[in-house]
């Protein structure tokens, strides 16, 4: 049995007093191995084992405090209990974070996870999600994409097309493309102030960009952030009414003859209010 400490042992039954409190340390025995750390609280006798004299001294001092200053539930930990908190502090400490930060994230991570799946296999898929990922920032992907729409479509609708997608590379500067989600997207289409008309077009020029970025492996090939903007699309009109004659009659009574004739075609190809 190793001491843990340098020169000679204490005779044993070795005891530390204070204020009152005892606490003793006794020698391993053929039948018990070990350092045991004996001492009193709340009139019940309490014992612990310890591998070296040096942790069964180290445990004892803490013991003593504690009860010294007026606690009668000491903080104690077996000598096991002592080496898996060593391990787990090494562990966080190489890591950058406290045990309480490393614990927190992984309690978190746990919560999350598919029912059946470890936490070792989640980081395993990820891995290979954004490893068969082409990764890259939203401005970035709307510059190219305007690149490649301006060489496919008229001036007119060009510009319609490179406001709407620079509104939506602005909405998500500094983005990755594959960070997006789904309560992203509603959340750019509830910020535009715009009628429900204008608001359409916007939402179908954003699919057209993910469709675009699903080619090109910037987002999974299953990706289902374009069935939000389907489920999202906004009714532009009312219910349609058809003039009657009566009403028809009382229009094409209007003295601007121009204006007439024009309702009147109008009406007869079929016009709706």
């Amino acid at each position: 049995m190793k001491a843990g400490r340098n020169g000679p042992l204490p005779r044993f039954p070795f005891k530390i007093n204070r204020k009152g409190n005892t606490v003793t340390i006794l020698a391993p025995t053929e039948a018990k191995p070990c350092f045991r750390v004996q001492y009193r609280s709340k009139g019940k006798r309490n014992e612990k084992t310890f591998q070296t004299f040096l942790e069964a001294e180290k445990a004892a001092q803490g013991i003593l405090k504690a009860l010294c200053s007026g606690s009668h539930t000491p903080l104690e930990f077996k000598s096991t209990e002592v080496d898996n908190y060593r391990v787990a502090k090494t562990i966080a400490d190489g890591r950058g974070h406290t045990i309480i930060e490393a614990l927190s994230e992984w309690d978190a991570a746990v919560k999350n996870l598919p029912e059946g799946l470890s936490l070792v296999q989640a980081v395993e898929l990820g891995k290979r999600y954004h490893i068969s990922l082409r990764d890259i920032e939203i401005e970035k992907a709307v510059t190219q994409y305007l690149d490649k729409k301006k060489a496919e479509v008229n001036e007119k609708y060009f510009r319609s097309i490179k406001a709407q997608m620079e509104r939506f590379s602005v909405f998500f500067r500094a983005r990755q493309v594959s960070s997006l989600t789904k309560d992203d997207l509603l959340t750019f289409i509830n910020s535009l102030e715009y009628s429900q008309k204008t608001i359409n077009h916007h939402i179908g020029g954003i699919r057209q960009f993910l469709n675009w970025c699903i080619t090109l492996d910037h987002l999974p090939k299953d990706s289902r952030l374009v069935e939000v903007l389907i489920k999202r699309r906004l009714p532009v009109h009312g219910e349609i009414h058809i003039l009657t004659p009566d009403q028809l009659n009382k229009v094409l009574e209007i003295p601007d003859l121009e204006i007439r004739a024009r309702l009147a075609l109008s009406a007869f190809a079929g016009l709706r209010t």
